[in-house]
């Protein structure tokens, strides 16, 4: 069992397959399932670059769209292959987080959706990555400054990213690099974006975007557990839990890895946790938050899975695959 598991699933290609091909089944299925709604007309909250380069998309058609988001979910799990692989976060060669986060963002329809919280998810968690390249280096204004330039992007396709921002302070302290040079760049690189928007809206008369956007954070949503539907109950339970088995047993185990990574997997685990309570509690927008927080624990559960060789910790990932399989395709009747 546990050279079948290592060599076809924690070192192989053999789950990423599976993944893929999930993925392609369960897009075509919430694609029929969009018969009356257009996919890009579900949200009309998006920033500056949403309603200059995507507000019209849906006239396209809803496979359009979908392709579109599928483009953006590919982008993700890349970007999180990549972080993984290129800062040695797990200590031996795996294809978890591809697969893992491929599996995850093809699960729900709400994660189909071609929208601006999308694409604002994913320059989040490109300039998360970019933040590890940093640690502990006493020249990191010019890669601070690039991460806000990488996070004023996002903020322009979606002002859900704004309440988020003060955490990259705390990324900061995690990594070391906490002092006024990085925030000063930080917020020119920021600055430096949101100033080359402004001066390009004005001829293209979006002007107006810039004003009443801003607005959108009035609509606050408190308490958005109480809202949970069935599934939802089951998946955040199995989500809790998984979140404090893998912070636990990292824990128990971070003699085993360097240092710097002991400080970027609890940084991500740390994220994971308050974007969830944000998600429960008090958001913007729960889908935003909500992808945000999977995207930033599929790192940590690939390090949980990926360095596993006992047969507990092999049956429980199975477990969790047949469990899961079993709520997605039950999700039409729970939902």
């Amino acid at each position: 069992m546990i050279n079948f598991y290592r060599t076809y699933i924690a070192e192989g290609k053999a789950f990423v397959v599976f993944s893929i091909v999930a993925s392609i089944l369960l897009r075509s299925q919430l694609l029929l399932d969009f018969e009356t709604e257009s996919p890009a007309t579900a949200d009309n909250s998006g920033g500056y670059l949403w309603e200059l380069l995507f507000s019209n998309l849906h006239m396209q058609g809803t496979v359009a769209t979908v392709l579109g988001n599928s483009f953006v979910t590919l982008a993700v799990c890349l970007v999180l292959s990549f972080a993984s692989w290129h800062y040695s976060l797990i200590r031996e060669k795996t294809f978890l987080p591809f697969a893992i986060s491929l599996l995850v963002f093809s699960s729900q329809q709400r994660f189909l959706l071609f929208s601006p919280y999308v694409i604002a998810a994913l320059l989040c968690l490109t300039a998360i990555c970019l933040l590890f390249r940093l640690y502990q280096n006493p020249r990191a204004q010019r890669g601070v400054f690039t991460i806000g330039t990488v996070l004023g992007l996002s903020l322009l396709f979606s002002t859900q990213t704004l309440p988020y921002l003060s955490l990259v302070l705390i990324a900061l302290a995690y990594l070391r690099i906490f002092n006024l040079k990085n925030i000063l760049s930080l917020l020119l690189g920021l600055l430096f974006i949101l100033w080359i928007g402004l001066l390009t809206s004005i001829p293209t008369g979006h002007l107006h975007v810039f004003i009443d956007y801003l607005g959108q954070l009035n609509n606050i949503h408190f308490l958005h557990i109480l809202d949970f539907s069935v599934a939802e109950w089951i998946l955040s339970a199995l989500y809790v839990s998984m979140l404090g088995i893998v912070t636990v047993n990292f824990q128990f185990n971070i003699h085993k890895d360097k240092i710097r990574i002991r400080s970027q997997i609890n940084f991500l685990l740390l994220l994971s946790f308050i974007f969830y309570l944000s998600y429960c509690c008090l958001c913007w927008d729960p889908n935003f938050a909500l992808y945000l927080s999977l995207g930033t624990f599929v790192i940590p559960v690939s390090h949980y899975f990926a360095l596993t060789y006992s047969k507990f910790k092999i049956i429980f990932f199975y477990l969790l695959i047949v469990l899961f399989s079993g709520l997605i395709l039950g999700q039409s009747q729970l939902f």
